[in-house]
């Protein structure tokens, strides 16, 4: 009856793990950059719009280095300024750095970026809208520090796979 129990308890403990490795292979891969729309507030109201497509693409290798999630990125057009700062302020200047990715979060609904310098203390965080094998909508938001919490920068980031 031990060894019964055993097993069942180590089934269920691969089950469980495997599951949280199908969720990230999910996002392993080579993703287009479909769609960046970037929108700026002012006082919490829109002030403007920019939507830039085939932007480039994103390379999100699975445990590609002794660190983790290796992320790599490849603009072919300019990027909305509010995008370039803040991967800039995440350590994410270039595809050369050693960026790493995970998806984290109670539901698994947060994809967070980062350098992969132990001593970094900035990262992206988008929330994740959308995700399917084909399609992947992430969403990350700026508000401003006072008590008000007006929006200030919003962008909605699609990416899609060949």
């Amino acid at each position: 009856m031990t060894r019964f129990i055993f097993i069942v308890a180590l089934f269920a403990l691969v089950l469980n793990s495997c599951q949280s490795d199908r969720r990230r292979y999910k996002f392993a891969g080579v993703w287009d950059i479909d769609q960046v729309d970037a929108s700026y507030f002012t006082n919490g109201e829109l002030d403007s719009n920019t939507v830039t497509t085939d932007l480039g693409y994103w390379l999100l290798e699975d445990n590609a280095s002794d660190i983790g999630n290796r992320f790599r990125y490849i603009y072919e057009k300019p990027a909305p300024q509010g995008h370039r700062s803040f991967m800039t302020a995440a350590g994410l200047q270039d595809t050369d750095d050693e960026c790493l990715w995970y998806v984290e979060g109670s539901n698994k609904d947060r994809f967070t970026m980062r350098k992969a310098d132990p001593y970094a203390d900035a990262w992206t965080v988008y929330n994740i809208l959308k995700a399917s094998k084909r399609k992947l909508v992430l969403q990350f938001i700026i508000a401003d520090g006072n008590l008000a919490g007006h929006l200030k920068y919003k962008e909605v980031i699609t990416l899609k796979r060949n």
